[in-house]
């Protein structure tokens, strides 16, 4: 058969945005104003990491933070301020995981996504994270691993079952992937890589109809998408609709000159 399949790369990171854990009304015994001033308590130091926490946007801001924890941490607190040091780490450690993704520091990154789940083990955000990361290293197991945590944490999460599906379908598990592609799609219909990406299942599982089927509804919602146009092209090859599958292939090259893969099925 003519199905060549495209390089599948995982959704990206589940960005958080501003929005940081808030500190309860106190989180340690009061002190005489004599003590604050020659020393800070944990209360000064978690309050003045939360207040900071919304302008950070460098690596070094986040550590900043994370050091402002680790100092609350090991001072006298109580049990809900060693809590809340835990949560407004792990938050900082997987935001700083972010930039230094983006930065192409993935070794760093990961260990900052680790480092997050420990301090915070319902932060869907890094376990998600996280799996990219053992995702873009080859390390399939543990990525879908990650990706199912996160579905247990929030199963609202779309990225989190298309991720998981692109893992599997690297196994040559299709069926399962198939049955998280469906999940992704019921929760983000618009998704036309999720549409495309179980369209190419289905074509592993000689599953025609279905495929293209697939590959029609993600070029409804997106005309220009060359890669299911190519794909689509290869499943009315096996269907022997060669007019159809000339019409798709050249009209994704014509949208991307460099797709290979319809550069290739139309030769």
């Amino acid at each position: 058969m003519l199905f060549r399949s495209e390089a599948r790369q995982p959704a990206w990171l589940a960005l958080e945005g501003p929005e940081i854990p808030q500190p309860g009304p106190e989180t340690e015994p009061a002190r005489s104003p004599a003590a604050e001033a020659d020393e800070p308590s944990a209360r000064k130091l978690l309050l003045e990491a939360y207040a900071a926490g919304p302008s950070c946007q460098t690596a070094a801001d986040y550590t900043r933070v994370i050091e402002r924890c680790r100092k609350a941490s090991a001072l006298p607190a109580s049990a809900e301020a060693v809590a809340y040091a835990g949560q407004l780490a792990s938050w900082a450690y997987n935001r700083r995981g972010e930039v230094l993704a983006r930065a192409g520091r993935d070794e760093e990154a990961f260990e900052d996504f680790a480092a997050s789940v420990q301090f915070d083990p319902t932060r869907w955000r890094a376990y998600h994270n996280r799996g990219v990361s053992y995702a873009l290293a080859g390390d399939r197991q543990r990525a879908i691993a990650d990706f199912e945590q996160t579905m247990r944490l929030n199963p609202r999460y779309a990225n989190a079952y298309y991720n998981c599906g692109e893992m599997r379908y690297d196994l040559g598990d299709f069926a399962e992937a198939i049955a998280d592609y469906t999940r992704a799609i019921r929760l983000a219909s618009d998704d036309v890589a999720a549409w495309n990406s179980r369209g190419h299942a289905f074509l592993r599982l000689n599953k025609f109809q279905e495929a293209v089927r697939d590959f029609s509804e993600a070029l409804r919602r997106d005309p220009r998408y060359a890669a299911a146009l190519a794909n689509r092209g290869d499943v009315y090859c096996e269907l022997g609709l060669y007019d159809k599958a000339l019409a798709d292939l050249e009209q994704s090259v014509k949208i991307d000159p460099q797709l290979g893969h319809g550069q290739l099925s139309l030769a």
